[in-house]
């Protein structure tokens, strides 16, 4: 699968969340650090691995973490509608997302990626 290499900015990542970037999602099904050894859970400033996206993110685009399949599958299907309505980069921008945040910045496969945590 697609692996991802980034750095925890605030929040906490588990082993289990269910992410989003782009126009596509996943669920977080391996979490280690840099070094390989396996993460139950990261904290902010914590460099981590991430397995489990469906697709490589664009560089720039944010991974969003949610609590549940349910509400990942509703924001890939709201960002499908904007992407299609407005442009893609357009559409991205207007996403507005509320509650605690988990950002993570860092390489996913040779692209970027960024990380908020949707409540």
């Amino acid at each position: 699968g697609i692996v991802a290499d980034c750095i925890v900015r605030w929040g906490k990542l588990e082993r289990g969340d269910y992410v989003v970037s782009g126009v596509h999602g996943g669920k977080v099904r391996l979490l280690s650090d840099v070094s390989g050894a396996p993460l139950q859970k990261a904290g902010p400033s914590q460099p981590v691995r991430i397995v489990g996206l469906k697709s490589l993110p664009k560089a720039g685009d944010p991974i969003i973490s949610v609590q549940s399949e349910e509400i990942a599958k509703e924001l890939v299907e709201r960002r499908e509608v904007l992407a299609s309505s407005e442009g893609a980069s357009a559409a991205f921008r207007a996403d507005s997302t509320s509650g605690p945040e988990l950002q993570v910045t860092g390489m996913a496969s040779k692209q970027g990626a960024m990380l908020q945590k949707v409540l």
